[in-house]
């Protein structure tokens, strides 16, 4: 029947080609249909207008209505009531429920990732718009007359305005990685944003203000939007799929890229054309914020300048004497107002980002003056370490038979959190890579995992071990596998699997013949694991297709150094440029690994170990290395060159000094001593202060670079990859060669370098011997530096080949 209705259609219309024709007609009877359904309503909403009249005496024009037009108009009416009754019961069902404003909306805008290298960014913020999905314009007030977004509010606005943070300035808060942890209060009820039928999206745009060039450029096409260098942008829909709240908790949201920009129009945002166009182009960023109900504060100081709708202004300006004298607190009254109106509004934004004062890329400078004195217990602190961020440090701190990890926060030295369940000396402390867990090493034969963002002070699970567990550590690049090292001679790998909150055993790497004392792990997945016998082992991980078992790892080679031959390994560090490797075994040496050719480079000598298993670290910029000695001091080298700076030597330390830890973004380094009450001593680096209270004594000062020929030398052909003896080739045809003694060849074997004025060693290990270095003319140093280079050549010669093929 259908096809004879449409051929019907089609004959009708007279036309020939019948796939062309049926559609036409199709659509002209939709259309038809559809002007029906517009007429039936245009004619409902004129009966409902004529009922406005009382049904008495009806009049139009001053005339009374006939007769017939009066039946007919009163069954109209009839039916209008009825429609009227349908409308009223729908409006009722749709009207939403009073609004109480007991809570109002707060979004706190925490932080970014480092935003994109862009010579326009140099002081970004973010631009906060509460929109109408449906439609994309700005979101209704629920009270015209209630101010949203500011205190003096045009009346007239009807729409909540959008709000701003304030700018982070790169060059003032020395980072490029933008934190603003600020709250943005718009005294709107929590609940309206919530509701069904008004779908709310909220969308965020990280701007920064150009200069008046480029501004005035940008006018005529932008408008004033010229003035705006638009970063990145992102969304957030506070009821999301299946009705799940997006709010109480930190949120991750992705940045994506900025589209063409057009004119502002009134009661309009270009972000919402960019949203509802879904061209979305990934930025390489996320923005991290909260949004949660708050309540409003019964009071608030007033201010010359609102920062909040909730917060009025001063009528009267206080004169302008006392304004200038107490410019001063003004100004840091005005730099910290919002984050105190943060503080009364919302607990999480009472804890202010510090400020460090060590530039990105900036070489770590040695402490000089003590910045915190924290407590600990009857048997003092084995180990120290600061948190990836910074913010704290976890201390392993010991009585007579309690072992308690303790958290402070920085740089304010308050006690932030403990963690108790161990029932042994705790030997080790990492982080996780986002400071989200704690993982610790014990020698009740368990290494545990604290969670650190809950703060809950009884460990989230326990890993069993046959016996003591030494050391342990996160994956860099992946906080879901953990290794530990144990004193049965294996080192055990651990798995979190997907969806999982266990870490589960996936793999035991055997080849070591005394207790594994200490693990590294590198981004590149690579292992290296150090034992009791002074074997160094290097593993490499293999990514297999099923997701679940992860990496599998192998060993790649023994690294076999004689002189570490019976000797405990105490701690192996990664050096941050990937290609060294920093070794600290107990014959109270230090020594500096080439990982490419499996030689030692440097000695670091000075600090006695011999006994106890003490700490060592490396700076983050890799220019410094700190280690403790059984004497209670902390002694400081340069790691490129070996060469010790300092000792700290009045540190109150009776016992030996186990832990040390430099801080990731701070000039700040932490110490501390086991086997007596010996307080946890954190030191900062001070432009004006000498050092004398913690018997700093600067044996080198660390600024002044060597000037002689020969260690510009030295250090080129260190970074060179020539063999160091051929490019002196020419030396030693050009000079004659001039005999060496043997201590002179012991500065290539580890002898600092570091020497006074007078040409003295000023390294407690040397003696008080001229400095083969200081010498009269240019002429004599060549021909020194080629005797001993010829020296070490007959060394080298002299050493059998079995152990090169080992």
């Amino acid at each position: 029947m259908d096809q004879l209705k449409y051929s019907s259609i089609a004959a009708d219309d007279g036309s020939g080609d019948n796939d062309c024709v049926l559609p036409q007609k199709v659509e002209r009877k939709k259309k038809r249909k559809k002007n029906n359904v517009l007429s039936q309503a245009e004619k409902q909403m004129e009966i409902e207008l004529r009922n406005i009249k009382t049904a008495s005496d009806i009049e139009v024009d001053g005339k009374e209505v006939s007769s017939t037009r009066k039946s007919s108009f009163h069954k109209s009416k009839q039916k209008s009531r009825e429609v009227k009754v349908e409308t009223a019961l729908v409006t009722k069902e749709s009207q939403p429920a009073q609004l109480c404003y007991d809570k109002i909306i707060g979004i706190f805008i925490h932080r970014s990732e480092c935003l994109q290298v862009d010579p326009l960014i140099r002081h970004p913020l973010v631009k906060v718009h509460l929109l109408n999905a449906a439609t994309g314009s700005y979101l209704k007030k629920s009270n015209f007359g209630r101010s949203v977004s500011f205190y003096d509010e045009n009346q007239e606005v009807d729409y909540i305005l959008p709000l701003m943070t304030e700018m982070f300035d790169y060059k003032e808060r020395r980072s490029i990685v933008p934190f603003w942890e600020e709250l943005l209060v718009f005294n709107e009820d929590f609940e309206y944003i919530l509701r069904d039928d008004s779908p709310v999206l909220i969308l965020f745009e990280v701007l920064d203000f150009v200069n008046f060039t480029v501004a005035s450029s940008n006018y005529r096409k932008l408008g004033s939007e010229g003035g705006w260098h638009h970063i990145a942008w992102a969304f957030l829909k506070p009821v999301g799929a299946n009705s799940a709240l997006n709010t109480e908790k930190q949120l991750r949201l992705q940045l994506y890229k900025p589209q063409r920009m057009h004119k502002s129009r009134c009661n309009s945002c270009d972000v919402y054309e960019w949203w509802s166009g879904g061209m979305w182009k990934h930025y390489p960023a996320t923005l991290y914020v909260t949004l949660k109900g708050i309540t409003p504060p019964d009071h608030l100081p007033p201010a010359l300048r609102s920062r909040s709708a909730l917060q009025a202004e001063l009528s009267q300006s206080p004169p302008f004497s006392e304004l200038q004298q107490k410019q001063s607190d003004g100004d840091v009254k005005s730099n910290n107002e919002n984050s105190m109106v943060s503080a009364q509004l919302l607990p999480s934004a009472s804890t202010s980002f510090p400020v460090w004062s060590r530039l990105p890329s900036q070489s770590c400078k040695i402490p000089n003056c003590r910045k915190l004195t924290l407590p600990t217990a009857s048997r003092g602190c084995f180990f120290v370490k600061f948190s990836n961020s910074g913010l704290h440090l976890a201390c392993s701190i010991s009585t007579d038979n309690k072992y308690i990890i303790t958290v402070y926060s920085v740089p304010d030295g308050k006690e932030f959190a403990q963690f108790v369940g161990h029932q042994g000396l705790v030997y080790d402390l990492q982080w996780s890579p986002k400071d989200t867990m704690l993982l610790s090493a014990s020698a009740d034969c368990t290494a545990c995992l604290w969670d650190s963002a809950a703060w809950k002070s009884t460990p989230m699970q326990m890993l069993p071990h046959p016996s003591f567990v030494y050391c342990a550590q996160f994956h860099p690049g992946n906080s879901s596998v953990l290794v530990t090292g144990c004193s049965d001679h294996v080192v055990r790998v651990w798995k979190r699997p997907y969806k999982s909150l266990q870490f589960e055993l996936v793999q035991e790497l055997e080849g070591h013949t005394g207790f594994v004392s200490a693990v590294s792990v590198s981004c590149n997945n690579v292992l290296y694991s150090g034992d009791s016998v002074g074997r160094i082992l290097e593993w490499t991980g293999s990514k297999l297709k099923s997701k679940e078992r992860g990496s599998q790892w192998k060993l790649k080679r023994n690294i076999d150094i004689r002189e570490l031959r019976d000797t405990i390994v105490n701690r192996l560090q990664i050096h941050p440029g990937g290609q060294r490797l920093l070794i600290h075994a107990r014959d109270s040496q230090l020594r500096m690994l080439d990982i490419a050719t499996a030689s030692v480079i440097q000695w670091f000598n000075g600090a006695l170990n011999h006994r106890l298993q003490t700490s060592a670290c490396l700076s983050p910029c890799g220019g410094l290395v700190f280690a403790g000695s059984e004497d209670g001091t902390i002694h400081v080298w340069n790691a490129d060159t070996g060469e010790q700076l300092a000792i700290y030597s009045e540190l109150q330390f009776q016992r030996p000094a186990s832990g040390v830890d430099y801080h990731p973004f701070e000039h700040m380094v932490a110490f501390a001593s086991y086997g007596n009450s010996a307080h946890i001593v954190v030191c900062e680096h001070g432009k004006l202060d000498s050092g004398k209270d913690i018997g700093l004594q600067m044996l080198v000062q660390q600024d002044v670079a060597l000037h002689s020929t020969t260690g510009d030398f030295t250090d080129s052909c260190l970074m060179s990859s020539t063999p160091f003896h051929s490019r002196l080739s020419s030396l030693k045809d050009e000079k004659k060669l001039v005999p060496v003694n043997d201590s002179e060849l012991g500065i290539f074997q580890g002898l600092p370098l570091a020497a006074d004025t007078n040409g003295f060693s000023l390294s407690p290990n040397s003696t008080n011997v001229p400095s083969p270095w200081k010498e009269n003319g240019s002429e004599t140093s060549k021909e020194r530096l080629a005797s001993i280079i010829e020296k070490m050549d007959q060394v080298l010669s002299r050493t059998p080949k079995r152990s090169q093929k080992s």
